[in-house]
């Protein structure tokens, strides 16, 4: 990330308005890195010698990634199969393990029902791991990227695959 510009408008005598501008630069799996601009207002107190953070306000970061491909499949994918829903009692023994998808073929966890953890353990990605809810955006699964799940008590997902037509 780089920072672009910062404004201090002050509030009170222990309060001020900090507007911070960004830069932040997104590497793709496979389209060319994007830089994205965003603004941050940031609410800060200086009642003591350093400066203290307590709140702060964004616009639709989640939107403008999306807009941009950082977050969900890349573009130009489609769905090619899908797996029967699976139940806490049902989830095949090896998606409770270490597994990945092959070249080309990237995985959406759609959660029906419940809750269910997702772990990216894969050691070429930062260890992730995510609650994935019905209400909630589904689990991204990159092609040979190793990962898991673990139901979170009664749980029904599904696994929807996608691919380039190309492929």
């Amino acid at each position: 990330m780089r920072l672009r510009e910062v404004r201090i408008a002050p509030i009170d005598e222990f309060h001020c308005l900090a507007h911070v501008a960004w830069t932040a630069t997104y590497s793709r799996w496979d389209q060319a890195d994007v830089a994205i601009e965003f603004d941050v207002h940031y609410f800060v107190r200086h009642l003591d010698e350093e400066p203290k953070v307590f709140g702060w306000v964004t616009g639709d970061e989640e939107g403008v990634l999306r807009e941009h491909g950082i977050l969900g499949p890349p573009e130009g994918l489609r769905s090619y199969k899908r797996t029967a829903s699976f139940t806490e009692e049902s989830i095949p023994e090896n998606l409770l393990k270490d597994h990945s998808t092959k070249e080309g073929t990237w995985g959406l966890i759609h959660v029906e029902q419940g809750k269910l953890r997702y772990l990216v353990t894969d050691e070429r990605r930062t260890p992730t791991e995510l609650i994935l809810t019905p209400e909630g955006q589904p689990g991204l699964v990159e092609p040979t990227i190793l990962h898991r799940v673990e139901p979170l008590g009664p749980v029904r997902f599904h696994v929807e695959f996608l691919r380039r037509d190309d492929e």
